[in-house]
């Protein structure tokens, strides 16, 4: 195996607690304000007619795979009327405007998100699209299969 696979490899392995396999609350992958991609207007998206907010988020390092998506949307624990966040983290780029929107009133709303992910080698590999799965009744964010 060449030294720089190596070191990409035992980089990777390294990060992957940071990194996500499903949506999880921001707090536990260190998701703020600061980690918003900017310009802030071009990576963010509103659905639900303003109540959930997407945004493409940046964690700086792994330099290999900071990119992700943020969600905020209504909290219904909170008699405030707050906000839970929730977070995946672990790709090379995201692009959460030009998610398509499919609205399904059973199961709520799948956005198909371009993302794109880094080999092993550290080449780009070619786009793909992340199924996500917003259902604002049940307050759920989740990957599909």
């Amino acid at each position: 195996m060449p030294r720089r696979t190596l070191l990409l490899a035992l980089f990777l392995v390294a990060a992957a607690p940071a990194l996500a396999e499903d949506f999880v609350p921001c707090d536990d992958l260190h998701v703020g304000l600061t980690n918003v991609a900017a310009p802030v207007a071009d990576n963010a998206v509103t659905v639900y007619d303003g109540l959930v907010t997407l945004y493409n988020i940046d964690m700086l390092e792994p330099a290999c795979c900071s990119a992700g998506i943020a969600i905020v949307l209504p909290d219904p624990d909170d008699p405030l009327g707050g906000a839970q966040c929730r977070a995946i983290v672990g790709f090379t780029t995201v692009d959460v405007a030009a998610a398509r929107r499919d609205y399904d009133p059973a199961r709520g709303l799948r956005l198909d998100v371009p993302v794109r992910l880094m080999d092993e080698e550290g080449n780009m590999e070619p786009e793909e699209m992340l199924p996500v799965r917003i259902d604002l009744q049940a307050h759920t964010v989740t990957l599909e299969e």
